[in-house]
């Protein structure tokens, strides 16, 4: 027979609460994160954010010319970045520039230097527009990585 064993049994029910707890926590930081940054957005904008337009926001110089400005300012740097494969949704302005970078998914173990990269470059963007105006719009990216070379496609759709 145990001593104390509602000692015991509520030192258990503490970890759950608090595991439980900490969770919660995790994701409402996560929420308003994004909040904040949609927020941000729509003040930038002067209005909506598109998911669709007439016209996406494109690559100037197309995705291999892309690839190579990444894959050279990673190098200038130092910078190695593993094989893998990543899908991020970039925030871009009505003026072509990159505002925010999310993670959609990734198997790349440090992503870290190649959002700073593709954040540090946006300069390479067409921006997006609507009824013949520039407008803010959200555009995926899908970039995959194998021995130190690097593929950069662009979703027709979101």
């Amino acid at each position: 027979m145990q001593p104390f064993p509602t000692i015991y049994r509520h030192l258990k029910i503490s970890k759950i609460k608090i595991i439980l707890g900490s969770v919660l926590l995790l994701s409402l930081f996560s929420n308003a994160q994004d909040k904040a940054n949609y927020n941000t957005l729509r003040k930038l904008c002067d209005g909506p954010i598109f998911t669709t337009c007439e016209v996406m926001p494109y690559l100037t110089n197309g995705s291999d010319a892309y690839a190579d400005t990444l894959t050279k300012y990673l190098s200038t740097r130092n910078k190695v970045v593993a094989s893998g494969k990543a899908t991020l949704l970039l925030s871009i302005l009505a003026t072509g520039e990159i505002k925010f970078i999310e993670v959609e998914s990734s198997t790349i173990a440090d992503i870290h230097d190649l959002i700073n990269a593709i954040g540090t470059i946006s300069n390479q963007w067409t921006a997006g527009t609507q009824n013949k105006y520039l407008v803010c719009c959200y555009r995926r990216l899908n970039i995959d990585i194998t021995e130190n070379k690097i593929k950069v496609t662009v979703p027709k759709r979101l």
